[in-house]
């Protein structure tokens, strides 16, 4: 299994690396650095597996990242490793298209090998750590069960991710008017009362 490592800081990245490296099957092909650097490099090395921590160049590079890789038209599958276990960041992690998300917490992160050959596999694996006692699996099933559209589900992901309204028009290449009814209809769908609510 090839894979791509992605992450800002160096010391991370070597500890990743020798975890991985510790299963025979698992053969780390490069490590990034920046969001900016990740679709060059797989199309280059055409990893089968993405892992990406959050702290490549700040949290929205890395879901933007995310949502760039897996737009592919044979995306490799993408693991999301990160030390924040907000309900904002893995509900948005799961809408920009992650086939994982483990939490580096203890008891966690040294689980990063077995982790990655599971999702190279096909599984989803979600190992959230020490998350809210009122945690994500709530507005995930919700999400699930409100019957978005697939535009509808994208306009989510970026209110998840903080931005305005001008940024989802400007990133999705729609009017302003448009996004502002995209926004209506999901936080009806999922019965909130304001974006605010879903960034808990």
């Amino acid at each position: 299994m090839r894979v791509l490592l992605g992450g800002s800081y160096p010391a991370g990245r070597l500890g990743a690396r020798i975890m991985l490296e510790q299963t025979e099957e698992i053969e780390v092909v490069a490590e990034i650095q920046s969001a900016e650097e990740i679709l060059s490099r797989i199309e280059e090395l055409r990893p089968d597996l993405v892992i990406l921590d959050f702290d490549l160049e700040g949290e929205a590079s890395a879901l933007e990242a995310c949502r760039e890789v897996k737009s592919l038209p044979c995306p490799p599958r993408v693991l999301v490793y990160a030390a924040c276990s907000s309900q904002r960041t893995i509900i948005a992690a799961d809408l920009v298209g992650a086939d994982g998300y483990l939490h580096k917490g203890l008891g966690c992160g040294e689980r990063l090998p077995e982790v990655a050959v599971r999702i190279h596999e096909g599984q989803r694996d979600w190992i959230l750590g020490p998350i809210q006692e009122n945690g994500p699996e709530g507005l995930r099933a919700k999400i699930e069960g409100a019957g978005l559209t697939d535009r509808e589900r994208e306009v989510l992901s970026l209110l998840m991710e903080g931005r305005t309204n001008r940024e989802i028009s400007h990133k999705l290449c729609l009017s302003l008017n448009t996004v502002k009814t995209h926004v209506k209809k999901v936080l009806r769908k999922l019965g909130v009362e304001s974006r605010r609510e879903l960034s808990g």
